[in-house]
């Protein structure tokens, strides 16, 4: 049970309590809960490797910028419509194999619907939403 810090202060208790604790409540927290995390987001664009729908390829070509921007990806170049990247890798490790990703237009309406779903997904690295 819920009890603001007047009412406990005024005395209201549930009978036969037998434990208490307080914790501030912070609007907008449990909104950052289900985000996923960079290691996530790296596993989300492995799996979407055959994407069924435009939207998906949207999504992936939007998720392969974003890992990109983290520096979890490398970007390797284009080539016929083709974003080709790959993992990063150390410099005393054997280079990732490389991935192209469709290029989607910037005037692509499913473009848009993709960056909302990765706005709604993935954290802002500065913590912002």
């Amino acid at each position: 049970m819920d009890y603001s810090s007047e009412a406990w202060a005024g005395g209201a208790r549930p009978a036969a309590l037998f434990a208490h604790w307080s914790t501030v409540f912070q609007p907008g927290a449990d909104a950052k809960r289900g985000r996923l995390s960079d290691e996530e987001a790296s596993e989300l664009f492995e799996q979407l490797d055959d994407p069924k729908s435009a939207a998906q390829e949207a999504f992936r070509f939007v998720l392969a910028l974003f890992l990109v921007r983290r520096r979890l990806y490398v970007y390797e170049g284009s080539k016929d419509g083709m974003l080709r990247v790959r993992v990063r890798t150390r410099s005393d490790e054997i280079a990732a194999a490389m991935v192209e990703v469709r290029e989607v237009s910037m005037k692509d309406e499913s473009l848009a619907g993709a960056l909302e779903q990765l706005k709604e997904l993935i954290p802002d690295p500065a913590g912002q939403a």
